[in-house]
């Protein structure tokens, strides 16, 4: 959430006063880590064992995955959002402006 909540913080700022009761985006997006901390649910990779050093074979499988199931062209290489999954969405919509 904290990589993606400038990108609608209204819904964010919506999200924590609604359901947490409090002022801000990144107050309620704490509250949200702290209710999931209470009820065991993992919030971050490490909490799997999952290192930096993990990550590059990580990717690969997904990649992998995304060519056996013939998505590879959704994922742009070199894209430079934050989020890998963004890169997917803004190549959908490149692909989608240009068939237009």
């Amino acid at each position: 959430m904290k990589w993606h909540h400038d990108r609608n913080p209204e819904q964010f700022r919506r999200i924590a006063h609604y359901v947490f009761g409090v002022a801000t985006t990144g107050q309620g997006i704490a509250s949200l880590e702290t209710w999931f901390d209470k009820i065991g649910t993992p919030t971050r990779l490490s909490q799997f064992g999952i290192t930096r050093a993990d990550l590059p074979a990580i990717i690969e499988n997904v990649l992998g995955n995304a060519r056996w199931f013939g998505i590879a062209d959704l994922y742009k290489q070199g894209c430079r959002h934050r989020h890998p999954a963004q890169c997917a969405v803004t190549n959908r919509q490149e692909n989608s402006i240009a068939t237009t």
